[in-house]
This record gives structure tokens, C-alpha cells and sequence, in this order.
């Protein structure tokens, strides 16, 4: 059997920041309004802000949150602002309210809040000289990361591709919809290839279904 020194630790990360939704009214009687942007995605603490307007005269017009609240008469548009987004009961999204001759008409804001990680880090358990034909564990730690259902773990030997880990294989600690630290593990099996061969891990938040990655060193 032969000895190899510990692994090179190397990690990334990458954060794909797009979505499309679209915006639909609940007995609006064909007056349904228009929500600019139609859905928001927003930075952990970053501020945001959208706009509802209605070619028809309204009674009352509101904005239903937790924060940044608001309601005005007699008008066709109303706009949401908040100056840093802090509450995740907003990843539910909000609700716009309009009276249209004392007839109620509402549609729903999409809201995604994301958390960049502070950090992630690789650890090998069993720490020392490799072992041929050994078995050791790889943990990739992710912390406080948003939201952990958008998140996958990507494994590297070197540049190439070993596999993925998904939500449904984290070991996660925390609400699972808000700011989480995320465990993921792999097993490997010490050989003659692991002399000199690096490992690492990316943590990807994909907020849309792109091929187009960034990656940075952490």
C-alpha cells in the first residue's frame, strides 16, 4: 500500500440570479392589473421595489406585506418599496388589493430571497496520509445560504466533473426556507491517481434553468 499526501483544498462558488414568472388576478373581471417587475428576486438585504398599475379607476389600491405596507384612494397605481429586504416571510410573496366599485380584485407578487453563502469550506475526515484503497469522507460545508431547495453541491477531481449533491441529500441546519448551513459528503477511494490530485466542491444557487455558470475562488 502506498501513502499520499492530504488533498489540495480548493473551493467555488457560483450563483445564477435570473427568473421569469408571470402574474395572474382573482376576480378581476378582466381588469387585471399589470406588476412591474412581474416577479422579484432579491439579495438578502438589498432593497426592492414594485409597481402595480390598472387602466381603471379604483376605490382603494394596497399593497398587502409584512413590511413596507401601504394603501391609497382613488388612484391607478401604487408602488411597494422597502429599503433592505430582512423579513423572509416575504420569499410567500405579497398581495395587491384593489376595490373596483366596491368589487375586490387581487394578484399575487412572486418573491425569491437569496443569501450568497459566507463561506464554504472542504474537510476530509480522517485527516492524514491517504491510504490506497482506502475510504475517506469529503464533507462540504455551506454557510448560511437561501434558499437551500435552489442549491446543489458540485463535486471536482481536479477539472473534472465527479458528481452532485441536491436538498434532498444536505444534511441541513436551520429553517430549511430561510438562511441555512449545509453539510453535503463523499466518499472516496484512495488510488494511485489521488498522488498530487486536488478535490473541490462548488455551491450553486440556480434561480433559473440556464447553462450559463460563473465560477470564483473563495
Amino acid at each position: 500500500m502506498e501513502s499520499f499526501p492530504l488533498l489540495q483544498q480548493l473551493l467555488w462558488i457560483s450563483l445564477l440570479c435570473s427568473a421569469d414568472f408571470y402574474v395572474s388576478g382573482q376576480n378581476c373581471r378582466g381588469r387585471e392589473p399589470v406588476i412591474d417587475p412581474p416577479a422579484l428576486v432579491v439579495k438578502y438585504g438589498s432593497p426592492a421595489t414594485a409597481t402595480c398599475r390598472t387602466e381603471y379607476n379604483t376605490t382603494r389600491m394596497s399593497w398587502e406585506a409584512t413590511m413596507g405596507a401601504s394603501s391609497k384612494e382613488n388612484t391607478q397605481q401604487l408602488v411597494w418599496s422597502v429599503d433592505s429586504v430582512t423579513d423572509w416571510s416575504l420569499k410567500d410573496g405579497i398581495l395587491w388589493l384593489a376595490i373596483y366599485e366596491y368589487e375586490p380584485c387581487t394578484t399575487h407578487l412572486p418573491i425569491t430571497i437569496y443569501k450568497i453563502p459566507e463561506n464554504v469550506d472542504l474537510v476530509i475526515h480522517n485527516a492524514g496520509p491517504l491510504v490506497e484503497e482506502h475510504t475517506y469522507w469529503l464533507e462540504c460545508e455551506v454557510k448560511s445560504v437561501a434558499p437551500v431547495n435552489n442549491l446543489t453541491v458540485i463535486w471536482f477531481r481536479g477539472d473534472s466533473k465527479l458528481e452532485q449533491s441536491d436538498f434532498t441529500q444536505f444534511n441541513i441546519e436551520g429553517d430549511g426556507d430561510q438562511n441555512v448551513t449545509v453539510r453535503a459528503n463523499l466518499s472516496i477511494i484512495a488510488s494511485r491517481e489521488d498522488n498530487r490530485a486536488s478535490y473541490s466542491c462548488a455551491a450553486q444557487l440556480d434561480l433559473e434553468n440556464t447553462t450559463d455558470t460563473t465560477s470564483n475562488i473563495v
